[in-house]
């Protein structure tokens, strides 16, 4: 039986500034972000989350593309982010107002879980100790990512799970302070990504692949990190190679760069010609 893709993590309001210059805001979040970019790819994504009732235009143009039924809606507002780069792209800041997200925790423990695989989006509110032992307890394979802005105290939360986690994401500060708090050897496959420098995967503390990733310009970098997460993720549900699908999950993430935000995928039919 085929596995399908759960993701769990933040839908977000998002106001997106370059040196301290507004260049606009988009719905985001990395869960609606990865779950987004994987029903490119599979049919239908599973995504758990919280909103608020003001999100309710967005889940109407979700539904075609990704199940949202396990996404709650409370009277409240959706989490907000205030995300702050250097003209580079580099992240420098982001201000938070969790809003109605901070149920998402006690919410899931509420819910029964379907056969999948599960993407957990470790970044707050959500709590590793409430997420992780349900989906350990079931057998169902998991992977986890994280940002750099909390990455420490997320990394150290999910410290008991990590290493049985199928696939883990960082880039390459992430990965200094993963291999500061865990023994990378433990864990099955780690993929490290860094802006444009080349892509490594390391299964059990040990490369396996390095894979090329040129210099794109681009119009926004928000949210390109989960792009390359929820395509991975989707071909590699979908029986594709190491290689077959880091060069899909490139080239997503770097379509994404074009735009703010990743709603511009609703609008595709699906699964791009020859990707």
């Amino acid at each position: 039986m085929k596995c399908g893709l759960v993701v769990i993590g933040n839908i977000s309001k998002d106001t997106i500034s370059y040196n301290e210059k507004k260049r606009g805001s988009s719905w985001g979040g990395s869960g609606l972000n990865i779950a987004i970019s994987a029903s490119q790819f599979v049919d239908q994504p599973k995504l758990i989350s919280v909103v608020g009732n003001d999100a309710s235009d967005l889940l109407s143009r979700l539904k075609n593309k990704i199940d949202i039924s396990l996404v709650k809606v409370l009277f409240g507002e959706t989490c907000l982010f205030d995300i702050y780069y250097s003209d580079d792209g580099t992240l420098q800041n982001i201000d938070c107002n969790f809003g109605v997200a901070t149920d998402l925790n006690l919410y899931f423990q509420s819910i029964d879980l379907p056969l999948a695989h599960y993407h957990v989006s470790c970044r707050l509110p959500l709590i590793p100790d409430q997420i992780f032992p349900k989906i350990v307890q079931t057998g169902y394979p998991y992977s986890l990512d994280f940002i750099i802005s909390s990455a420490h105290q997320q990394i150290s939360q999910s410290k008991n799970w990590i290493k049985f986690a199928k696939y883990v994401f960082v880039n390459a500060q992430e990965f200094e302070i993963l291999e500061n708090l865990q023994n990378i050897s433990d864990l099955e496959t780690l993929i490290v990504t860094s802006a444009s420098q080349p892509i490594k995967v390391l299964r059990f503390g040990y490369e396996i692949l390095r894979h090329s990733c040129c210099a794109k310009v681009f119009h926004d970098v928000t949210g390109a990190g989960d792009v390359f997460i929820g395509t991975f993720l989707a071909n590699q549900i979908n029986g594709c190679d190491l290689n077959t699908s880091i060069d899909k999950a490139i080239f997503m993430a770097q379509l994404s760069l074009d735009s703010l935000g990743v709603l511009q995928f609703l609008n595709r039919g699906g699964v791009l010609p020859g990707q």
